[in-house]
């Protein structure tokens, strides 16, 4: 999202929760603490949380996710999708766009991609 002619990004909660689950085998908690609090400021992003939820209860809403889940998708990218489709971001920037091109009506763009689109 361009916000004041500068990109402003955004990820998730459960990306954080997920990248913070692959540290956990390397880092020690203390680590991880660090690294999951000062993720936001070091890599300049917003984390966007579900509607109904905080920074201490993450609520997922079951049905919608299910619905996307139908579409042939893991839980966890099923979940992702779902904050995605109800924020107002209107590009999803991700590595892994076959799983997620076609089953939104959003733009999806690899880092490449998206940086090509703003030059």
């Amino acid at each position: 999202m361009v916000i004041n002619g500068k990109v402003q990004g955004f990820t998730s909660i459960y990306n954080l929760l997920e990248i913070t689950g692959i540290l956990s085998f390397n880092l020690n908690e203390k680590q991880l603490k660090e690294f999951f609090i000062s993720f936001p400021k070091m890599f300049n992003v917003n984390v966007i949380f579900p509607k109904n939820s905080t920074e201490e209860t993450v609520c997922i809403d079951i049905e919608d996710t299910f619905h996307i889940i139908l579409k042939k998708m893991s839980f966890l990218d099923a979940i992702i999708l779902d904050i995605f489709e109800k924020s107002k971001i209107k590009t999803f920037i991700t590595w892994n766009t076959k799983d997620f091109k076609g089953k939104t009506k959003k733009k999806v763009l690899t880092p490449k991609e998206f940086l090509k689109s703003i030059q």
